[in-house]
């Protein structure tokens, strides 16, 4: 004999996978709730060129490398030295250094 799942133990289901999920994803602009949102002063992710070496580009730049980024893209994170940022955005390896 097959067993039918009453609705409302459906819709209870469902209510408490939207609640789950809008406790993880509450905060402002989808940022997960337990994740610090301070801005880490003179900290960056550099996106470079596919043939760019991350090593290379932060020494040459004095970047602390904090992060190397391989797999969806070539790059790094780390902390930039003041008065260097231009210099590093202007350098011909780097693609992007989002602000």
């Amino acid at each position: 004999m097959k067993r039918f799942v009453p609705l409302a133990f459906l819709v209870t289901i469902v209510l408490m996978g939207a609640l789950a999920v809008s406790t993880v994803y509450g905060g402002p602009a989808g940022q997960e709730r337990g994740v610090s949102s301070d801005v880490v002063p003179d900290s960056y992710i550099v996106v470079l060129q596919d043939d760019a070496s991350p090593d290379d580009v932060a020494s040459t730049h004095g970047v602390t490398r904090k992060h190397v980024y391989s797999s969806v893209f070539n790059g790094f994170s780390g902390k930039v030295p003041p008065g260097r940022l231009d210099a590093l955005r202007a350098d011909a390896k780097v693609v992007s250094v989002p602000t």
